[in-house]
């Protein structure tokens, strides 16, 4: 991942990056787990974001891997059974 620019608007960096697919899946994949695992409460202490921030920072994400990529149809994953 690189860092092609950055640009400050009001007190918001905005940040224009070059990433690869498997990194942009990989995070939507953590995002996903996070929802899928972690009440509001715990979302906010661990990501500083309200669960409905992340949905949405989520669903950009799979957006994007739908409109831009063709190593998979992006789907939320179903979590994996642990073991016990």
């Amino acid at each position: 991942m690189e860092i092609l620019n950055v640009i400050e608007v009001a007190s918001v960096k905005l940040m224009e990056i070059e990433i690869s697919e498997d990194e942009l899946d990989v995070y939507e994949s953590c995002l996903n787990y996070v929802l899928q695992n972690c009440s509001p409460r715990e979302i906010e202490y661990i990501c500083g974001a309200t669960k409905d921030e992340l949905e949405g920072m989520q669903e950009n994400l799979t957006a994007l891997l739908r409109k831009y990529t063709d190593i998979r149809e992006a789907t939320i994953k179903q979590p994996l059974a642990h073991a016990h």
